[in-house]
């Protein structure tokens, strides 16, 4: 008996023509670190095509430690 092969489809989102106005019209405002958890496949789709600029980035705030970065760490964190 000779078994008939069946292919099995892989699945395959359609993000349509524009793959960032998807995000955007779906994870609006999501970083970039949450979407790669939420929906791997945009994410990946994104980054092929060069498109992941459109995404925000994760903490973009930096803190300004003045000109003394160890002072600011000692009056801060004293004695750790």
């Amino acid at each position: 008996m000779m078994e008939e092969s069946v292919e099995v489809p892989l699945r395959q989102r359609d993000f349509g023509e524009n793959p960032l106005e998807f995000y955007r019209e779906n994870y609006p405002g999501m970083r970039r670190g949450q979407l790669s958890k939420e929906d791997p496949g945009l994410y990946q789709r994104l980054r092929n095509d060069g498109l992941l600029e459109g995404v925000p980035r994760g903490r973009t705030e930096s803190r300004d430690f003045g000109e003394n970065p160890l002072e600011f760490y000692r009056e801060n964190y004293p004695g750790m």
